[in-house]
Parts: C-alpha cells; sequence; structure tokens
C-alpha cells in the first residue's frame, strides 16, 4: 500500500515564497484517507499531563491545548489498528526521506550550503531506523512521526502547549531539515481557524538580530520583544485546516510559522506531525539576550539560587 502523502503532488503544488513550501490537497487516496481518519488514534490515549478518561475531554480537558503521541506510543499500543502503525512506520523509512528530498533538494543545499552540496550528498546520508542495531547514533538522519491533536476549544483561543504558553511564532528546531503536517479534519468539524500559519520578515535583518527576535527563552526583555514582532514579522501564506491536505517546508531561522486562533468547538483538531532531523545543529538558535538572562551561565548566581531551595528529604 502506498503511504506517501507525496504521491499525487504536482509541481504546481510547490512555492518558493515566503519560505520553500508544497501545499498538496486530497494528498492520500481518498479511501486510505477516510480509514485514517475513521480511527484517528486520539482517543486510544490519555491527557499526558492530566488523569483525565478520554471520553470525558469534551466537557474536562483544556481549552485548545496541544497534545502530542510519538510513533513510539503508536506501536506499542494494542488499540491502534495495524494500517496506522503501518503508516506511522513509513514516515521513519528511508523511502520517504528520498521522496521528500526529490522535491525540496535544491531548497535544502540553498538553506545550508556548508553542510550540503547537491541533491546526490543528500541521498548518501544514512537513515537511523526505530530499534535498529545499526542506526543509532551513527546514523545521520532521524525521521519521526507522532500524531498531533489540539483539544476542544470553549473561548476562541490560539492553541497553547501542555505547559500552558501560548504558542508562539517560531522556527523549528536548528537540526531540522524539513516539517510537515497533514490534516485528518472530521467531516462535522464547522470550526473556523486553526490553520498554519507561515510569516515573513518585513525587513531584512542580520542573521544574529533575527535570533534576538525570535526570543527563545522566557525572560522579561523577550516578552517585551514578542509583543513587538509585528514590526518586524508578517502573515505571509496560510494553509487551511482541511481533509486530507499535507503541507511542508523546508527549516531555517526563516521557517517562521504557528497556528491561527480557533473558534469555539468540540472537535479536536487531528493533525500528523512529520519531520527529518540532521545529526547536527545547523545554527545556535539562542540569541546574544538569551545567552546574558541565562543565570544557568553564572556559577555565582546558581550558587545563590541552590541555597535558596528548601532542603526537601
Amino acid at each position: 500500500m502506498n503511504f506517501s502523502p507525496l504521491q499525487n503532488f504536482k509541481k504546481e503544488d510547490f512555492f518558493l515564497n515566503p519560505i520553500p513550501h508544497i501545499v498538496i490537497k486530497n494528498a492520500l487516496p481518498e479511501e486510505l484517507y477516510t480509514e485514517l481518519r475513521n480511527t484517528y488514534p486520539a482517543n486510544k490515549f490519555n491527557f499526558s499531563n492530566q488523569s483525565l478518561a478520554r471520553n470525558d475531554f469534551e466537557t474536562l480537558s483544556p481549552n485548545n491545548v496541544i497534545l502530542n503521541v510519538p510513533h513510539e506510543e503508536i506501536q506499542k499500543n494494542k488499540e491502534v489498528s495495524e494500517l496506522w502503525k503501518n503508516f506511522m512506520l513509513f514516515f521513519k523509512s528511508k523511502e520517504f526521506c528520498f521522496q521528500v528530498f526529490d522535491i525540496f533538494a535544491k531548497s535544502i543545499v540553498d538553506a545550508y550550503p556548508n553542510f550540503f552540496e547537491n541533491k546526490d550528498e543528500l541521498h548518501s546520508l544514512s537513515v537511523g531506523q526505530p530499534d535498529s542495531k545499526s542506526g543509532g547514533n551513527s546514523a545521520d538522519l532521524f525521521p519521526y512521526a507522532m500524531v498531533m491533536y489540539n483539544t476542544p476549544v470553549k473561548k476562541k483561543s490560539r492553541p497553547r502547549r501542555s505547559d500552558g504558553r501560548a504558542l508562539q511564532i517560531h522556527p523549528d528546531a536548528p537540526n531540522k531539515l524539513i516539517t510537515g503536517l497533514i490534516y485528518f479534519r472530521d467531516e462535522d468539524d464547522t470550526s473556523v481557524g486553526g490553520d498554519l500559519v507561515i510569516y515573513k520578515w518585513r525587513i531584512s535583518l542580520p542573521f544574529f538580530m533575527k535570533k534576538i527576535v525570535i526570543a527563545k527563552r522566557d525572560n522579561f526583555l523577550n516578552s517585551i520583544i514578542r509583543k513587538l514582532h509585528p514590526l518586524f514579522i508578517e502573515e505571509a501564506v496560510k494553509v487551511k485546516y482541511s481533509s486530507n491536505t499535507f503541507v511542508m517546508f523546508v527549516g531555517s531561522i526563516d521557517s517562521l510559522h504557528s497556528v491561527s486562533p480557533r473558534g469555539v468547538t468540540k472537535n479536536i483538531r487531528k493533525t500528523i506531525h512529520v519531520g527529518i532531523p540532521y545529526k547536527k545543529q545547523h545554527w545556535d538558535p539562542y540569541s546574544i539576550i538569551d545567552k546574558v538572562f541565562n543565570f544557568k551561565n553564572y556559577k555565582f548566581l546558581q550558587f545563590l539560587w541552590s541555597k535558596k531551595k528548601p532542603n526537601v528529604k
């Protein structure tokens, strides 16, 4: 069975601006997509941050919180169908990585010329496989897949992480070559929002300034900088949360994205999140402000902090 969401890719699905990305509608064959949507495995798992029965989530769950179920949990859960297990496994394969490189090779090389020279070099990279004795830390690529869903929305809002923080405009991890999402929207989901939003820089900034603007760590100064985002960043593309849609983009410091606010709904926002991380980081994600205001860099402050903590036995 062909599990690839790239099987229906056409050249008109590829866009260079504001970052290299693709949007494929009707990505999976209808019969396969329908079965996957109807057996979406979110209801097989408890919330990661609280003890709630899944059948109580409509009334008891936190508002619009992002929850993840990694590939490994999918594979070991006996209630998840073999179809879903095989589907998720495909995204960790060399076959999938090479299909991605066939589309994005030039864009990846252009984004990281100090790491890769051409498409052939990308195809020569080794892929770490699950439970592989030959993979492990010696591999070059570690593709992953996870079920990613949002709890129902009681009040229109942006999605929040499980720790309660609102999802900000951000690039992905600095070792991540590719990020992708497949939408599994319910047929009866009439909610508005929950779309992937891709942003662009309003003005050309040097690399160190971009890191300051994206404000990695939480501190007082960064909280002010985040409020100034509209001065530096603007919305460029919105990919609607639509059934059987696959969106994928090249990761870099310019791959700024977030999710739009979602209206009140009892429906879960259902997606699959896939990615292809590289063995090394392509850039340091922490700005000078992040480093200066990180007390862990100062041994004296660490000493004072440790003195303040109660001695709990």
